[in-house]
């Protein structure tokens, strides 16, 4: 049996957060995101000279942020192609991503979301897509590897730290076994493990978010040649990748929210 980890980003289209919105992330083994393969991200992409902290791709192509760090146009370049070629070299990273209109969302569900703080006060927070897009997302995930990783044990759930909204989406997570019971889905509650929120630094959120930028951008139709040809790398690979339809998005809300 196997421990699996699912590693996740969010993208909206062109910067703007009414138009579409893409959350997604690469599926492995643990066992293989924590062995060579981090080693080798230090190495290869990080470590330069000169060394860079992570690999963001808005950072990346950020002539401030690159000035920043020391590193040429150029040299970024060279660091995202090593990324590729890491990408590459580990099939086993399966992509999972959902997509839908963040516009709609935001009009139609309007109502505040009712959270829980650590010292158990209610208050109402203001919704934002990441919520209902983490949770299909998530659903995606555990009913991919029920499908076709019948070797997993469990899937944890690797998420960058983004103050409230991780604390937010972690009560989301809590309240899916209820919510995965409601919809006919329990066989799929044994698969959830951990929701573990990480620092940017940590390789699998970077190959997430390199994953999702060129996927958005993919979408936007913005690639020049050579960065299409690398985006093959993911697009032609074994994964899955949902576009909501607007009625989508407001039954899965509703499931998750008993409305």
């Amino acid at each position: 049996m196997a421990v699996f980890v699912a590693a996740s980003d969010e993208s909206y289209s062109q910067g703007c957060h009414r138009n579409n919105f893409l959350y997604g992330g690469f599926l492995a083994p643990v066992t293989e995101w924590y062995g060579r393969f981090a080693d080798d991200w230090d190495r290869n992409v990080l470590a330069g000279p000169p060394r860079i902290p992570y690999l963001h791709m808005v950072e990346i192509r950020s002539p401030k942020w690159c000035q920043e760090n020391g590193i040429s146009r150029t040299q970024g370049d060279q660091r995202v192609r090593a990324a590729f070629e890491l990408i590459s070299e580990m099939p086993s990273l399966t992509p999972i991503s959902i997509e839908f209109n963040a516009g709609h969302l935001l009009d139609t569900i309007t109502k505040r979301v009712l959270v829980q703080s650590a010292g158990g006060q209610i208050a109402g927070k203001t919704f934002v897509p990441d919520y209902l897009a983490f949770v299909a997302y998530a659903y995606l995930v555990l009913e991919f590897c029920n499908r076709t990783r019948p070797d997993a044990q469990k899937v944890d759930f690797l998420v960058e730290k983004n103050g409230e909204i991780t604390n937010h989406i972690q009560q989301f997570y809590r309240d899916m076994r209820p919510g995965l019971e409601s919809i006919g889905m329990a066989h799929l509650i044994p698969l959830l493990g951990d929701l573990i929120p990480g620092d940017k630094d940590r390789a699998p959120l970077q190959a997430a978010d390199v994953l999702c930028w060129y996927s958005q951008n993919a979408r936007e139709g913005v690639l020049d040649d050579k960065n299409s040809r690398r985006y093959q790398v993911i697009a032609s690979r074994e994964g899955v990748r949902e576009q909501l339809t607007d009625s989508n998005v407001v039954q899965l809300w509703e499931a998750i929210t008993g409305d």
